[in-house]
């Protein structure tokens, strides 16, 4: 009697262990096909302003702005005056960037926006030349669906193990996302920025945005900006994969007949110091190798903005973002959207 109490017992465990991973491998599996946003909040939440607006305007185009948290903190839609296209329609401005974006995190964005259905006929697409040495896996804010592209550009190694870190114990991960969608008044806030708060087009006026850093604070990160970037902008080196999801990304869109131009986003005076004459003539070289093959054109807006309007070496107060949009509006969007756009004083040629 007592071995078949053991053996019951022991039963009873395993299928108490099954089912527990079970329902967490369910879990997954349903977040993965039907609420990818949970693992990329941001990326859910500006995709869901975007479908919201082409819902409401089914009629108008959309522009999007493609890049990393300089896009995200300096270019505000919202201030636009309307963007008309020949025939008069007013297209739809939207701040489509995201946190530590490079070129794979940058193709992957576009790819679920094509998924979802949305095709813009325009896109602005940030080059972060610091950036093109090196970028995290995304892995971590991957779903399944974004898994191929991540592989082809990324050692598989890397991906699968960010990959399946972040599904560990995914009940209490992603309890909050969860709670946002089943009962928001539920949803607490372990810092500031817990929650994304993003305007209609995107603009980011309350989430990330530091406008009030001392001077000290300022300082801190200048110095960690020049820890990250001024080695790589000595050289510039480009890494192979990187380079590989731009092409890939820039591919797509020619496919797509979406009309791409590159965008070279600002920075202060001091990080612009820090390219080497090596760096200047390798990205001079790159850009003009996309060029050739992908017929893009870039705007070098690096220098468009004052140093008292940076946060940071590279990224613009409230007040830096104004200028850089205008300016961007006036000399840029609206005229590729009118189908005026020659070169710019800005462009590299």
């Amino acid at each position: 009697m007592r071995q078949r109490r053991q053996l019951m017992g022991r039963r009873d465990v395993l299928w108490t262990f099954a089912a527990f991973f079970g329902l967490q491998a369910a879990f997954l599996v349903a977040v993965d096909l039907y609420r990818p946003g949970l693992f990329d909040q941001e990326a859910g939440v500006r995709l869901k302003l975007l479908k919201h607006q082409t819902q409401a305007h089914p009629e108008r185009p959309i522009m999007l702005v493609v890049g990393s948290s300089r896009i995200g903190l300096g270019f505000l839609p919202e201030t636009l005056p309307p963007l008309k296209t020949p025939d008069g329609r007013e297209a739809i401005p939207f701040n489509y960037s995201h946190l530590s974006a490079g070129p794979r995190m940058n193709l992957i964005q576009v790819r679920r926006a094509l998924k979802a259905g949305l095709k813009p006929e325009w896109m602005v697409l940030e080059i972060v030349p610091g950036g093109l040495g090196h970028e995290g896996t995304q892995a971590s804010w991957a779903t399944a669906g974004d898994l191929p592209a991540l592989l082809r550009w990324t050692g598989a190694g890397r991906v699968w193990r960010d990959y399946v870190r972040n599904r560990f114990n995914p009940f209490y991960k992603l309890r909050q996302g969860v709670l946002r969608e089943v009962a928001p008044a539920f949803v607490t806030k372990a810092a500031y920025n817990d929650l994304v708060t993003l305007e209609p087009l995107g603009d980011d006026h309350k989430w990330m945005r530091d406008d009030d850093r001392s001077a000290v604070l300022r300082r801190r990160h200048a110095d960690l900006a020049r820890s990250i970037y001024a080695e790589r902008l000595k050289e510039m080196p480009i890494d192979r994969d990187l380079d590989g999801a731009m092409r890939e990304l820039l591919g797509l869109c020619l496919a797509r007949g979406i009309k791409v131009k590159l965008l070279l986003t600002p920075e202060d005076s001091e990080y612009r110091s820090w390219y080497g004459p090596r760096g200047k003539q390798r990205l001079n070289q790159y850009l003009a190798d996309l060029r050739r093959e992908f017929g893009v054109e870039t705007v070098d807006a690096r220098s468009w903005v004052p140093d008292t309007h940076f946060c940071d070496p590279h990224h613009l107060t409230t007040a830096g973002a104004k200028v850089f949009t205008e300016r961007l509006g006036r000399e840029v969007l609206r005229p590729l959207v009118a189908g005026t756009l020659t070169a710019q004083n800005g462009e590299t040629r």
